[in-house]
């Protein structure tokens, strides 16, 4: 009997230990990993940025390639917009920046702002000052008549959506319009 109050009295003093040891753990920060990205100003404007870029509708590829031109442009120091303001877009845009390493689109070692347009007249131009860009061919997004406004240099947001709900892969689909450019993870000083 003696025995048996001794157990349970170990017991219930474990207990009651139990939440101060679960307290000093959240309490004490953890040295080895780095911190919670959950909230930064970076993944924060890329994922505003890859929002304003984004239609409900696209795909996780299609997401994805969103959110690597919105990190690249970021990168290169041009503000992301921030006129979507879904916030179920955003947590899916989230969701998939947390999964994703990052990538970066160089030009000769160097990380590029990326022009889009949300979408063309069946194919893209080039532009002059921006040695990088080619005209590419973008047949999905035929319009009826030749409308001057959608003139696209770079990407086609239109485009790169028909590609990823087709089989191509975020970065494929950003290769085709930006031939000229390398995918790359580490970001290039």
């Amino acid at each position: 009997m003696k025995r048996r109050f001794i157990a349970v009295l170990c017991f219930f003093a474990a207990m009651a230990l139990l939440p101060a040891l679960s307290v000093g753990n959240l309490i004490r920060p953890n040295l080895s990993s780095s911190p919670d990205e959950a909230d930064s100003p970076q993944k924060n404007e890329v994922i505003a940025g890859a929002a304003s870029l984004c239609e409900e509708d696209f795909c996780d590829e299609a997401l994805r390639a969103c959110l690597i031109i919105a990190h690249c442009n970021l990168a290169a120091g041009k503000k992301p917009g921030n006129n979507n303001s879904d916030k179920e877009l955003k947590k899916r845009l989230a969701a998939l920046y947390d999964s994703e390493k990052e990538l970066y689109l160089t030009f000769e070692n160097k990380v590029v702002a990326v022009p889009y347009l949300s979408r063309s007249n069946g194919k893209t131009f080039s532009n002059s000052s921006l040695p990088y860009l080619c005209p590419v061919a973008s047949p999905w997004d035929c319009v009826e008549s030749y409308d001057e406004a959608l003139r696209c240099e770079g990407v086609s947001l239109n485009g790169l959506s028909f590609l990823c709900r087709n089989g191509m892969s975020a970065e494929e689909a950003l290769l085709w319009y930006l031939p000229k450019l390398k995918l790359t993870e580490k970001r290039p000083e």
